[in-house]
């Protein structure tokens, strides 16, 4: 996932007029032009010369290979008289809404034929559209897809689409990284049979979703803005009659203010502010509220956002201390709903600021809460001072927020029990605590609490085994399944040698041996691993804030006990505060999201309890299921290179992805003295195990897991 960027406002995609020829041009990418098909000699070149290209034609289930004169001919016939129609009835009305592909060629005057494009409805009631493209492989590597793809798309829904998908072989990895940067989830894989004349046999196809709406302007404006900056900051506009500032929203109509010192603006806070949908969810809103709340309200508004304002006001480009953007306005004028960024009292942190926002439910599954806080969050990010993390609580049972929350990159890091107030009904209620970064693409996972440990965190969510009497990770969302230590068994030694000899596996390890992994190598693996991490479980279990150097778990199991994978971390001797991570799953057990759920807790618990600040995978580039894993998770691609492979299996390079999740700075409830006395003292124990492990020289570091060689993640082609 990847994961999704806050909407941000999305430039007008216009057609523009060349004789009597429509064209796009993407924001971009000025030398490029996205037309129509012509009926000409070049045009049937063009097509034979794009789809007859191996690495078009491989990728292709519908087109006919090899591409003949006659193909190019029937492409063009099933088209020319539709975009013809489409032409006649934009050049007659330019409002009007075409529902067919009508952008299908990409060109510039470095060729006439880069590549082809695909958009249009397939269903209407629902607004639902299909996208496809091919690029010519002389122009790959240059954006021109993602700009001509991203900018067909803002066309397209200016013509009504709601939400749109693309289907991408697994094996494509450049395309489904495209889909990745535009901001489409995957949402299925599925075996279907392949044409014989493209070698027949089945394929494993992915099916990618886009939501289209308030979330397609994230899309669009990611793909098109510098890559690794994130999405910019939304323009501050300035309302002369209303003497406010506002940011305009991605759905059309309604905009983010500051509140307004008016009758009406009370009269809409205490409608919405006394709503069921709305006060069940407001911790610390009054119920039931009356027009002395919403007085008190807008004054302290008023005044704590009077000096932001003003420098708004100055300079629409100003960084301010203090948010002005707290009230969501339809076209009339009218609050319907607020966002809010404020300093909480309770935060020690004084970089992090907390987050909430209300919305009519007569507004709810528009996009418009999306809209309204993605635009809030990517002002603050560029212009908030001093702003580097969000957080915002959210009950457990409110899981319309917690799943905006979710899209907008946020991650929970705790959920603890709260004392609800008595005019709301009193009692305790579960409250998920959900925090964001500042870095673009970085959401981070870091447990909190009200007790001082020795590296900073809590060791959040340690269970114990009353039976076995062994720590272990439960994964939400997967009832009875956790992660576990290794266990010194016979059936252990099994699980281990089938699951490495399996080719699903096999073929993506770097370090395991395949294909003939055998029991002195599972052998090897227990003697490596089991002792220190019953050291490690005895030590919790004496003192859960004791400084751990060793990741107790490494197993995932079923409510039986029974091993269904593996994940694990372990410090990298040659970077200071790096963990490296590796894992696998049986294949018949993938597809249920359990992969997903594993790797985000061990690192949520391993990245704090042994003090790193990076957490790295390695993937190859090639194995794009796992890549989309890697960015669903929140980890960001921090280099590509080429790595080679041991001898064994073919000792050829293969290009790699290094994927990497940070973690801020850790919270220090105690002393700086203290937290460095224990940061120390963590250093020099993990050497002290290091050396006792007898690993190899830096120049060759073995891997925990392995008998040799610097492993990196065994990323596998789950489908989660």
């Amino acid at each position: 996932m990847t994961v999704p960027t806050p909407a941000v406002p999305l430039p007008p995609v216009a057609v523009q007029w060349d004789g009597a020829e429509p064209y796009l041009t993407p924001p971009t990418r000025p030398e490029l032009r996205l037309t129509p098909y012509r009926d000409t000699a070049a045009e049937v070149a063009g097509l034979i010369a794009l789809n007859n290209h191996p690495e078009v034609g491989k990728w292709s289930h519908g087109r006919p290979y090899p591409f003949t004169e006659d193909s190019a001919r029937t492409r063009l016939d099933n088209n020319l008289s539709k975009q013809a129609a489409a032409v006649a009835e934009l050049q007659e009305n330019p409002e009007a809404k075409i529902a067919t592909t009508l952008f299908s060629v990409i060109r510039s005057d470095e060729s006439d034929y880069i590549g082809d494009l695909m958009a249009r409805p397939v269903d209407e009631a629902t607004g639902r559209w299909a996208a496809a493209y091919a690029v010519h492989p002389d122009f790959h590597s240059r954006g021109i897809g993602t700009a001509a793809v991203a900018t067909v798309l803002a066309w397209a829904k200016s013509m009504g689409a709601k939400s749109f998908e693309i289907t991408i072989e697994t094996a494509n990895p450049a395309s489904s990284r495209l889909a990745q940067k535009l901001g489409f989830t995957r949402d299925k894989l599925e075996l279907i049979d392949w044409p014989e004349h493209h070698g027949g046999g089945q394929r494993e196809v992915a099916t990618w979703h886009h939501p289209g709406h308030a979330r397609l302007a994230t899309m669009v404006s990611s793909a098109l803005s510098t890559p690794g900056v994130g999405p910019p900051a939304p323009p501050v506009h300035w309302d002369d009659a209303a003497d406010e500032p506002y940011l305009e929203l991605s759905v059309p109509g309604y905009r983010v203010t500051s509140n307004r010192d008016t009758p009406t603006e009370e009269d809409d806070l205490i409608e919405i502010s006394n709503l069921p949908e709305v006060s069940r969810y407001a911790f610390v809103r009054p119920f039931p509220y009356d027009r002395g709340h919403a007085r008190a309200w807008i004054d302290k508004s008023q005044v704590t956002t009077h000096d932001a304002v003003a420098a708004l006001k100055a300079d629409p480009g100003a960084e301010v201390d203090t948010s002005p953007f707290c009230a969501i306005r339809d076209a009339a004028g009218r609050l319907v709903g607020d966002v809010g960024i404020w300093s909480d009292s309770n935060e020690t942190r004084p970089y992090a600021r907390s987050l909430g926002y209300t919305l009519h439910p007569k507004l709810h599954r528009q996009g418009i809460g999306f809209a309204a806080v993605g635009a809030v969050i990517a002002w603050a990010r560029a212009k908030l001072q001093g702003v580097k993390v969000l957080d915002a609580g959210i009950e457990e049972d409110n899981t319309a927020s917690q799943a905006l929350a979710t899209k907008l990159g946020f991650t929970k890091v705790l959920t603890k029990t709260v004392s609800w107030p008595e005019d709301k009904g009193g009692g305790t209620r579960e409250v998920g605590r959900q925090e964001c970064t500042n870095d673009v693409g970085r959401s981070i996972l870091r447990a909190g609490g009200d007790e001082p440990l020795s590296n900073g965190y809590m060791t959040a969510g340690v269970q114990w085994d009353d039976t076995t009497g062994e720590p272990y990770l439960d994964l939400p969302g997967h009832p009875g399944v956790r992660i576990t230590p290794y266990h010194d068994t016979p059936a252990e030694e099994d699980a281990l040698i089938e699951i490495s000899n399996l080719p699903e596996v096999g073929r993506w390890s770097y370090g395991r041996p395949y294909p003939d992994y055998t029991r002195a190598d599972a052998r090897e693996r227990l003697d490596e691993l089991v002792a220190p991490q019953a050291a490690t479980a005895a030590a919790l279990r004496e003192n859960p804030a004791a400084v751990v150097t060793t990741c107790p778990f490494a197993v995932v199991r079923d409510d039986t006990g029974a091993y269904l994978g593996e994940v694990y971390v372990w410090p990298d001797n040659e970077r200071e505060g790096f963990l490296e991570l590796s894992y696998s799953l049986f294949p018949r057990v993938q597809g249920r999201g359990l992969g997903a759920a594993a790797v985000r807790r061990i690192v949520e618990w391993a990245g704090p309890a042994l003090g790193a600040h990076t957490v790295e995978a390695m993937v190859e580039t090639v194995n794009a299921p796992s890549n989309a894993l890697m960015a669903k998770l929140g980890f960001y691609k921090a280099e590509v290179r080429a790595v080679r492979w041991p001898e064994e299996k073919g000792g050829e390079e293969r290009e790699c992805a290094f994927w990497r999740r940070d973690f801020p700075a850790p919270q220090m409830h105690a002393s700086i003295g203290y937290y460095e006395s224990a940061r120390q003292s963590w250093q020099a124990a993990r050497r002290a195990t290091s050396a006792a492990r007898m690993r190899t020289p830096a120049a060759s570091v073995a891997d925990p897991t392995t008998s040799g060689g610097r492993i990196p993640a065994e990323i596998l082609a789950w489908g989660n």
